[in-house]
């Protein structure tokens, strides 16, 4: 049953569902609520006659895919009218015309593009839009249980209610699906932001020593010069000959000449020594 009225009579957010016939019905709808929760029965209405353009557009959309396919399968092959063909093809159609809304809707193509426009219900989910069918089948078998009981009507109701089923199972399935993904996201986040911040913490620990090493190695450095600053004739001949002295100190100290240089230079400067 195409989306027509359904919702007149039956509010989808706060509507009260009846056990009987059907005691999973209100089980249905009660979970097809939590899916929408913070919508209004406003926002479900808007949806609902998106949904049903969206499903009707692809049925058409099928319809005329398999027609134009048909045809063009006629032509290339030069075969004259067939009646048994147009006779497949007719049902094939009737077929495609048949579907449920659900069938429908579960091939259509992110159906949440449709909604891009659309300022009523804002920022779908794809699990909201079949949670949305789900009530709007619901809205259908309450409408049948109105009318006089009797087989057809009754099986009817049963078809709608198995198909509501379907629909909010579908909506529950794609909403664990979304939220393992998100749930995923966020751990891959706290996990390269762990990392990152493990990396910083090392890189200022290495920071640290290796400001420490250097300390340690300019104050020895400048020690061994001050010891006996006139064998040196010039600041770059203390630099290479205190260079190497401080490698055999300790190994860590591996410093190019020119760097010890600069540090004799700048405490000659500070302290008044004059290079011959």
């Amino acid at each position: 049953m195409g989306f027509d009225s359904q919702f007149h009579n039956f509010s989808p957010i706060n509507g009260r569902v009846p056990k009987h016939p059907f005691p999973s019905l209100p089980d249905i709808a009660s979970r097809s609520r939590r899916i929408l929760h913070g919508r209004t029965d406003e926002q479900v209405l808007a949806a609902a006659k998106i949904i049903y353009l969206i499903i009707e557009q692809e049925r058409e959309s099928q319809s005329d895919a398999e027609r134009a396919f048909e045809e063009e399968t006629q032509l290339k092959l030069g075969l004259a009218y067939n009646e048994y063909d147009d006779h497949e093809l007719r049902n094939y159609i009737a077929y495609i015309e048949n579907l449920s809304d659900l069938s429908i809707l579960k091939n259509c193509d992110n159906p949440c593009l449709e909604f891009k426009y659309d300022g009523i219900f804002p920022n779908p989910k794809i699990e909201e839009l079949f949670a949305v069918l789900a009530l709007w089948l619901v809205g259908d078998v309450l409408e049948l249980l109105e009318l006089e009981q009797d087989y057809d009507v009754n099986n009817s109701a049963a078809e709608y209610a198995i198909e509501a089923m379907d629909a909010l199972c579908y909506a529950e399935r794609i909403g664990n699906v979304e939220f393992l993904k998100e749930d995923y996201l966020r751990a891959k986040e706290q996990f390269i932001n762990q990392v990152a911040g493990e990396r910083t913490e090392k890189h200022k620990k290495l920071n640290k020593n290796r400001h420490a090493n250097n300390v340690a190695a300019k104050n020895l450095a400048l020690t061994e010069w001050e010891r006996d600053k006139s064998k040196y004739l010039s600041a770059a001949q203390a630099g290479k000959n205190i260079a190497e002295w401080l490698e055999n100190q300790n190994s860590k100290y591996k410093y190019e000449a020119r760097t010890v240089t600069e540090w004799i230079r700048a405490r000659a400067r500070e302290t008044g020594v004059r290079f011959r």
